[in-house]
């Protein structure tokens, strides 16, 4: 046996001494080890930690029996007691040599033959304090766990995709380990209904101090002779901050987001979209007599501030909004028929500053004429216009009025607003789309029902008539020399045109169709123009043709883009307007089939309509008859449309209620009514 080491003497961790002399016992390892040898004679080994667990190969039974001594002798004696608690041995069979041992080796020989010292690795110091790992690592044993790779078979075509057997999240446990999980019902993250589906409009009774869903426009005299006591709406229009500002950013930043509503009784109505009503329905907001005729169209100035309204008293008037009343500021005349349509323009691109407003409108009427103004100035009066209205003073037995300019202003004894100035236009573009012949009689005439002052084209105006679906172009920067007359009038021709949409689309109208509604996507620039065929063209200004070869097919394929269209889409009024969002995704139009029908213009060509429904909202109506929804129009997170049941109904963003609507309608169109 071996000599026991003193307790205080030295030796290097895991660095047994020994003997450089091959026949060296553990005998001269031990008194070596004791610290008397000298480094010349001795060499060191290394530890038991780092001999590895393998058979040896042309071994003698003698030999293995020495060297197992060795090895078990060095074991024991290496190391600190520090280091020691640090060296886990496993317990394995060690086949060294095929004959067992004998009673006459050392015992520690015999444990040399059964046991052998392996270090684990060092990832187990730093593994989870979890019971099962400290276990494991406490009692020094690891457990061998069979590693297996579950392969599933490759499914057939249609049925998914392979993959490997592992636990994903949102996955019960039924489904790990299959390979084949059906990842279909697994949505980790919910799916978000379209944008279109989630209006809805409130169907319960008025309360004060709830946001207004459906507005009422005060009548002001019976026409007929009954008593009535709404007007039916014609145009609506959100200001710019409605259109930009959503209800919290705008209360923050202490503006207010309006709303404007015309009648056919020439009165205006402005709402705060945000606020209650209060204990009347008339009792807030702005509401005055602007003409004596139906309004036709109604635009916001970029700063808000003021209102231009056209008429079918052959006038278009401009109202300030910064009195405690409605101001009427000017009175533009000149046209010999209804106007129709109207626009702040301006040339000089001042409309991209909101803090400036435009001096320079625009007007098309009935009469076929374009008429340009500048508020700046006083105008000359054109000698086919008729003359103009007589001041109350004039007024008598003795004036000289036919009967149309008797009630040009309504009904005696209801006459509007007869302040402000009376201007006369700049230019004019008449017989705008006109084929050059002379007609008879003023329903012969082709009216202009739509102007669009270009944002992506600066000075140009596009106009759309009642004939055909030929938009226009004019670049009013360039009049035409003027004619050697008494009384000259500067004028302009058009640069250019779209072609028809109607006739070379890929489905063609036998005849051409008429342009209701012009609008232009404030993202790209491009033109939807709703036509008589009850269908939306999305045409390109930049494609414009600007000779008059009507056979020029490429730049007809790159002029019409897209077009938008649906059964419920019925346009066979000229009342019927169209209106995109102010970030140029959705599209809404009006439809004599009631509803309003709306596209999500990032979808592709062919995309079915959203249509919003109505409902009755407190407004009688005949059974089983249609509603017409004309005038439409946007906000930031809403949409307003007028129908000839009296009332204008607004469209706010309400997913819970949509989800409603959809999973139970029969319970929920009680209260609401939205995507249909």
């Amino acid at each position: 046996m071996m000599n026991e080491r003193e307790p205080l003497s030295s030796l290097s961790t895991n660095t047994p001494l020994r003997s450089t002399n091959a026949t060296a016992g553990p005998s001269s390892c031990s008194s070596s080890s004791g610290g008397g040898g000298s480094s010349s004679t001795a060499t060191r080994k290394l530890a038991p930690i780092f001999v590895s667990k393998r058979k040896p190969s042309n071994t003698t039974p003698d030999a293995s029996s020495s060297s197992s001594s060795s090895f078990l002798t060095t074991a024991r004696d290496a190391g600190s007691p520090t280091s020691r608690k640090r060296v886990r041995a496993n317990v394995e069979p060690l086949l060294l040599s095929p004959t067992p041992a004998t009673d006459d080796d050392d015992e520690s020989t015999q444990l040399a033959m059964t046991t052998h010292v392996r270090m684990h690795s060092i990832h187990d110091w730093f593994l989870p304090s979890t019971s099962g790992n400290y276990e494991r690592v406490k009692e020094g044993k690891r457990k061998e766990e069979a590693v297996s790779h579950a392969v599933s078979e490759i499914p057939l075509a249609g049925q998914g995709v392979w993959r490997r057997g592992r636990k994903r999240l949102g996955c019960s446990g039924k489904t790990r380990g299959l390979g084949m999980a059906d990842y279909n019902h697994q949505r980790l993250i919910p799916t978000i209904d379209p944008y279109l589906s989630t209006l809805v409009t409130s169907l319960t009774p008025y309360h004060p101090l709830i946001p207004p869903s459906l507005l009422l426009l005060p009548s002001i005299h019976p026409p007929t002779g009954r008593p009535r006591d709404f007007a039916p709406p014609l145009s609506v229009a959100f200001n710019n901050v409605a259109k930009q500002w959503d209800a919290t950013s705008a209360r923050q930043a202490g503006l207010r987001r309006l709303i404007a509503v015309a009648g056919e009784e020439g009165g205006v109505r402005i709402l705060d979209v945000d606020e209650g009503l209060g204990a009347f329905r008339e009792e807030k907001g702005f509401w005055w007599r602007a003409h004596g005729n139906a309004v036709f169209d109604l635009k916001w100035s970029a700063d808000d501030t003021r209102v231009l309204t056209a008429s079918g008293d052959q006038s278009t008037r401009l109202h300030a909004l910064t009195t405690p009343t409605p101001t009427l500021l000017a009175t533009l005349r000149g046209h010999t028929s209804s106007v129709k349509t109207t626009v702040f323009f301006d040339p000089s691109r001042s409309h991209s500053d909101p803090s400036v407003s435009s001096s320079v409108i625009a007007t098309g009427g009935r009469d076929g004429n374009i008429l340009i103004y500048d508020i700046r100035c006083q105008g000359r009066p054109s000698r086919d216009s008729e003359s103009p209205s007589p001041s109350p003073e004039s007024t008598g037995s003795s004036s000289r009025r036919n009967s149309r300019e008797r009630y040009r202003d309504g009904v005696p004894g209801f006459a509007a607003q007869h302040s402000g100035s009376s201007l006369d236009p700049v230019m004019i573009l008449k017989a705008a789309h006109g084929d050059g012949k002379r007609h008879t009689g003023r329903t012969a005439t082709r009216s202009v029902t739509s102007l669009v002052a270009l944002q992506s084209m600066p000075g140009m105006l596009a106009s759309g008539g009642s004939y055909d679906g030929i938009v226009k172009l004019w670049d009013l920067r360039f009049p035409a020399p003027t004619a050697r007359v008494a009384e000259p009038r500067p004028t302009a021709t058009a640069v250019g045109y779209l072609p028809d949409p109607t006739t070379h689309s890929p489905t063609p109208s036998r005849r051409p169709r008429s342009i209701n509604a012009l609008c232009e996507s404030p993202t790209t620039g491009d033109l939807y123009a709703l036509c008589g065929d009850s269908k939306i063209h999305c045409l390109r200004p930049s494609a414009a043709i600007m000779s008059s070869d009507n056979d020029d097919i490429p730049n007809i394929k790159e002029a019409t883009q897209r077009t938008f269209t649906d059964p419920n889409l019925l346009v066979s009024s000229f009342y019927i307007k169209l209106a995109i969002s102010a970030d140029g995704k959705y599209l809404a139009s009006g439809s004599c089939r009631g509803g309003v029908m709306t596209w999500d213009t990032t979808q592709k060509e062919g995309g079915k309509a959203t249509r919003l429904g109505m409902g009755m909202g407190g407004v009688a109506w005949p059974e089983g008859r249609e509603r017409e929804v004309c005038a439409v129009d946007w906000g930031k997170d809403m949409v307003a449309g007028t129908s000839d049941d009296l009332a204008t109904r607004v469209w706010r963003e309400n997913p819970q209620a949509a989800k409603w609507l959809k999973a139970d309608p029969h319970a929920a169109k009680e209260e609401w009514a939205g995507a249909i």
